[in-house]
């Protein structure tokens, strides 16, 4: 759970990059993974920037405002992939790119009654906002926002670098029908084929134990998964498809406790 009503986090450090220009709609929808032209004023969705194998580069979120400009936020960790993405593929299109991370307020992630994808811890929503002054509140740090996102099953977006965006169950920003973007092959072809080689589960696990990221997930002497990311008694990891008896999944000879599906994935109609 969200820890109160009026806890909010600095995301000062993160990058953020305005798009405009009359072509930046053809541009934009030509390398990315969401539909722009489906978003509303004020609206923020997360895309991606995908390798030609359909792996994830970058993630971030995407708003537009009243002036038909488009802002970008991003985790630092993804800041040096998805500025290289945007000015790989600008080329001489009417668009012009702007860093304004230091030109604008502070960041902030704060309470909204608006729903961030990614972003939502049962009936919390988070949105960005400007400030030239600290919201009142309770500050949450990054480091403490990451443990609540790994507490709630979701995988922090910075986890996600060179993983599968089906696989990772972050379907919900990905269009498949607007058209080509980087690396829609790939994750089109594994769409139709409807057959990940895995999901994404949300694990409890013992805090008394020291269990990392790299730690693998077994029945009996198999190793049928592996963990992305871990957070005292909370774990994040991918297991195989092919399983579907979890009674007797163990981390370093413990059992596991909790295990559920987490993300958004595809539903497959056919057999």
């Amino acid at each position: 759970l969200w820890y109160n009503m009026n806890s909010w986090v600095n995301i000062s450090d993160w990058l953020e990059v305005k798009v405009s220009g009359s072509q930046t709609i053809e541009y934009l929808n030509g390398i990315i993974t969401r539909d722009i032209t489906l978003i509303n004023n004020d609206e923020f969705v997360r895309s991606a920037f995908l390798t030609h194998k359909g792996k994830i580069k970058s993630v971030f979120w995407v708003t537009k405002n009243q002036q038909n400009e488009f802002l970008l936020f991003c985790h630092p960790i993804m800041k040096n992939n998805l500025i290289e993405d945007l000015l790989k593929y600008k080329l001489n299109m009417d668009v012009k790119l702007e860093d304004i991370s230091s030109d604008t307020d502070d960041l902030y992630l704060v309470n909204s009654d608006k729903l961030i994808q990614g972003l939502y811890f049962g009936d919390s929503y988070l949105v960005f906002q400007h400030s030239k002054n600290k919201p009142k509140g309770n500050e949450i740090n990054q480091s403490k926002f990451n443990s609540i996102l790994i507490q709630n099953g979701i995988l922090p977006s910075q986890f996600m670098i060179d993983l599968n965006p089906i696989e990772t169950g972050v379907f919900d920003m990905i269009d498949l029908d607007k058209g080509c973007f980087l690396g829609q092959e790939p994750v089109s072809r594994m769409y139709h084929r409807g057959n990940p080689r895995k999901y994404l589960y949300h694990l409890q696990i013992d805090p008394d134990q020291s269990i990392d990221k790299n730690s693998p997930i077994k029945i009996g002497n198999d190793i049928i998964g592996n963990l992305i990311a871990v957070h005292q008694n909370h774990a994040i990891g991918f297991i195989n498809r092919q399983v579907n008896e979890f009674n007797n999944i163990q981390i370093l000879n413990q059992k596991i406790s909790y295990i559920s599906k987490v993300g958004n994935y595809p539903i497959y109609n056919r057999k």
